[in-house]
């Protein structure tokens, strides 16, 4: 009876390493479209729900952002040297939004080290979009006023 464990776990073993380099294939990157933004706009908004304020920036790429097999996007923003994490902004479009919390009227901030930076509208930041493959684009932004539409990126769509 031990004996018949013992090969049914060999068998298995072996099964499993013969299908290793097939999923690991799965995982390997294929060539990226490189990173072009075709719009972008950051501005101040605010969630009546739960009575919060962002610093928001919604921008469209030229093609979809890589995601990960469970679907995540494999790419994110900074605004002013924090990075932050993103997602789409409209459902069916390469439109996504990333944003920085506004605590006591300013978002943190890197200057060579950790300060809180006001979050005036007219005020500009610099927003570098990035990709995990290495891939990068930095503006430098003016925040504005929330308009209608701005939460889907209705401002960008065609």
């Amino acid at each position: 009876m031990n004996r018949k464990v013992l090969s049914l776990t060999a068998v298995a073993a072996v099964a499993a390493a013969s299908f290793a380099p097939v999923a690991g294939a799965a995982d390997s990157p294929t060539p990226a479209s490189p990173l072009k933004l075709t719009g972008a706009y950051l501005y101040l908004d605010h969630n009546e729900a739960s009575k919060q304020d962002f610093v928001r920036v919604v921008f469209r790429t030229a093609h979809d952002l890589p995601r990960r097999a469970d679907g995540s996007i494999q790419a994110g923003i900074s605004i002013d040297g924090i990075s932050h994490s993103i997602g789409a902004a409209k459902k069916g479009a390469p439109i996504y939004t990333g944003a920085a919390e506004v605590k006591g009227n300013s978002i943190t901030a890197l200057n060579d080290k950790l300060i809180r930076k006001g979050a005036k509208v007219g005020r500009s930041f610099t927003v570098r979009f990035f990709t995990r493959d290495g891939q990068h684009v930095t503006k430098k932004m003016t925040l504005r006023a929330e308009r209608k539409g701005d939460d889907t990126g209705k401002p960008l769509s065609y």
